[in-house]
């Protein structure tokens, strides 16, 4: 064979490749849009169940029967829009599709589909089970929890977190370690969506946990939460020496603090500002701050000469936020050390601009 002859059989070989490409791109285009248009075509005649349903008031049962008994072909069209639907439901309107997604057999197949090689199907699981709990669905989410797909795993939390059952704050802050871990985000907003429920296990998990990321998650969400209950279980942690890897912990913990706001922490928050870290001073200041530690006052004002800026612009903001007092002992230093004039001008002008219109003085400076 001569070479004129190997190179236009290799050009018609392209050609026929590049020809069979174009068919393919063209034939999934065209199914794409057949099958856009059947689905539309199926979910036209369910249009008033929808709109029904999206207006909130308990549903006639006759649409209900007649969305429990529709064509296979005509669930699997507007089933994506009832799955979507149900979550943003009223009560009576969900409790109606969640008994029509039992009915079809919606929960027994997603039970069976958490072990699915797609991880498109075992998340479309996820959210059946979220959407209607079952006895099953604890175990089979738990054990998602460490699937492959890290989608999945969010899912998961998050279904977890939904549902409210306390047995699964565990495994939930385990989850954050290991090989397959859950973002703390994640478990974070599950954590918090549970609430007061899971701040005894949040305090052991900011003691003990070996992890110093779950430490201080642990820190963060008992302060989203504001449980006065978790206070003994930060101070602890707070007044306590701690290995050096869990310092971070210590910050988190007073940050929470300030965000409980109760004033039987004032006296270890006051002792953290003769700390060596400027990160936990500077928690310490914020924290006092939000709690309105008056009686810190003077202890905020030996910190406007520190030697880091950071921790001295923290005090001036700090002492401009307690009252006559404070404001009056920012002056005092201002006038008196050049050096934190700046601080305090920046501190007061803060304070102008955050202060409510009504009811208080007209001015809040020196």
């Amino acid at each position: 064979m001569t070479a004129s002859s190997l190179l236009l059989l290799c050009s018609l070989a392209m050609v026929a490749i590049m020809g069979l490409v174009a068919l393919s791109i063209a034939s999934a285009r065209t199914w794409r849009v057949c099958h856009r248009r059947r689905t539309a075509a199926l979910i036209r005649p369910l249009r008033p169940v929808l709109i029904e349903l999206a207006g909130g008031d308990e549903p006639d049962p006759s649409l209900v029967r007649l969305l429990a008994g529709l064509r296979p072909a005509s669930w699997r069209a507007i089933r994506p829009v009832i799955l979507d639907l149900c979550a943003k439901l009223t009560d009576g309107s969900a409790e109606a599709v969640r008994a029509v997604l039992v009915e079809r057999g919606e929960v027994r197949q997603a039970l069976q589909n958490v072990t699915h090689r797609s991880a498109r199907v075992r998340a479309q699981a996820v959210t059946v089970l979220e959407l209607v709990p079952q006895p099953d669905s604890r175990q089979a989410l738990l054990e998602l929890l460490g699937d492959e797909d890290i989608d999945v795993r969010r899912m998961a939390a998050r279904a977890l977190g939904t549902i409210g059952d306390e047995t699964a704050i565990p495994p939930l802050i385990a989850a954050l370690a290991g090989r397959r871990p859950v973002p703390a985000s994640t478990v974070g907003h599950c954590l918090i969506r549970l609430g007061p429920i899971t701040v005894e296990a949040l305090v052991l998990t900011l003691r003990i946990h070996l992890s110093v990321s779950a430490r201080v998650l642990a820190a963060q969400v008992l302060g989203h939460i504001g449980d006065p209950a978790a206070v003994p279980g930060l101070l602890a942690v707070l007044d306590r020496p701690l290995d050096l890897r869990y310092w971070p912990a210590r910050v988190a913990a007073a940050r929470a603090l300030g965000e409980i706001g109760s004033p039987a922490g004032v006296p270890i928050l006051i002792e953290g500002l003769g700390a060596p870290d400027p990160a936990l001073i500077i928690a310490c200041i914020e924290a006092l701050a939000e709690t309105g530690a008056v009686g810190a006052v003077a202890d905020l004002s030996l910190l406007l000469h520190h030697r880091e800026p950071s921790v001295t612009k923290a005090a001036a903001n700090a002492l401009s936020r307690l009252g006559v007092d404070g404001r009056l002992e920012l002056c005092t230093v201002g006038a008196t050390t050049p050096e934190t004039a700046p601080f305090v001008a920046e501190a007061l002008a803060r304070a102008e601009l955050s202060r409510p219109r009504v009811g208080t003085p007209a001015h809040v400076g020196c």
